[in-house]
């Protein structure tokens, strides 16, 4: 029986990774029809590496004559030199990043310290809202984990999905920053920007 292939990462190197994979879905997007013959190249469409202490995390998407898929492999430094890799299909990007959106809103990273106080449920009514503008829909939704409460805003399209949390204790100020970057200029004095010919006598 053959062993089981697994990656293994910190949750700072996971949101690195995240990251990295947001990328890869938005490159494997826009990417137009299969046009790989067998024998033509090593397949390879992009390349990443993450480096995390003495690891090695290396993305690579390829395609060949089954299709288009990524391929991630983790190496250790000397003198153990193991390799563990595993294989993505390239449509299964987005479900692993939209995972990986949810634990790491979960838990956060290894660096961030608790700002909101544990525990606490749903309160009722707190539900989800969304809009839609041309492809992309954007969804607000009232949370609770064990650090407390936090509005998850989250973009969609097609192709593409991201999402960020606002701890609650930060609504106040991030609903005064829209309003500030939302607000027009005020109009200039007029009595300032007033004739410039002279004034009368």
């Amino acid at each position: 029986m053959g062993g089981k292939s697994r990656l293994v990462m910190d949750m700072t190197t996971a949101a690195e990774f995240h990251d990295k994979l947001t990328e890869f879905c938005e490159y494997y997007g826009a990417l137009g029809p299969r046009g790989y013959r067998d024998g033509e190249g090593d397949g390879k469409l992009k390349s990443e590496v993450i480096y995390a202490g003495d690891r090695r995390y290396y993305l690579d998407l390829r395609e060949n004559g089954r299709g288009r898929f990524l391929k991630v492999a983790m190496t250790l430094p000397p003198p153990s030199h193991d390799r563990s890799q595993i294989v993505i299909p390239a449509q299964g990007m987005i479900d692993i990043r939209d995972t990986l959106t949810d634990l790491l809103g979960e838990f956060g990273t290894d660096g961030q310290q608790d700002e909101l106080p544990t525990g606490g449920t749903r309160e009722p009514g707190e539900g989800k809202l969304s809009f839609k503008i041309d492809n992309k829909t954007f969804y607000f939704d009232v949370q609770n984990n064990r650090r407390g409460k936090y509005l998850r805003v989250s973009e969609i399209s097609p192709n593409y999905r991201t999402a960020i949390n606002i701890p609650h204790q930060s609504w106040s100020q991030f609903k005064e920053l829209l309003r500030t970057s939302t607000a027009p200029k005020e109009a200039s004095n007029v009595e300032d920007a007033g004739p410039q010919n002279g004034s009368r006598s």
